[in-house]
């Protein structure tokens, strides 16, 4: 199915979990034992201008160019919805086993 045949609560939820894994993908292990929290703060135009947390199994860490132009590529799907699904700011975080939790803030 593509975008066009989607909802734009699909699209929303499948573009922010798709961001969540390309964090994991860069900084995690594929066991799933590391854990994992951002809180990232986007653009009216839904590009990342700015990492407020990035945590590590608990180590402060500075987020690469190469992830942030990876995940500007990504959310750039959600410039396209309605304004009611575009984010100020989102918090992603995944606990050591796997856990995920999403919690996004609207514009």
């Amino acid at each position: 199915m593509n975008n066009d045949q989607k909802s734009p609560n699909d699209i929303f939820n499948e573009t922010v979990i798709e961001i969540l894994k390309e964090m994991y993908a860069f900084f995690g292990k594929g066991d799933m034992s590391s854990s994992l929290e951002a809180n990232l703060i986007f653009d009216e135009s839904q590009r990342v201008i700015k990492w407020e947390t990035l945590l590590v199994n608990g180590q402060g860490q500075t987020a690469p160019i190469e992830l942030s132009m990876k995940i500007n590529s990504i959310s750039a799907q959600l410039s396209d919805l309605p304004a009611n699904y575009r984010l100020a700011s989102c918090k992603f975080s995944v606990q050591s086993g796997g856990h995920m939790d999403i919690d996004p803030v609207y514009r």
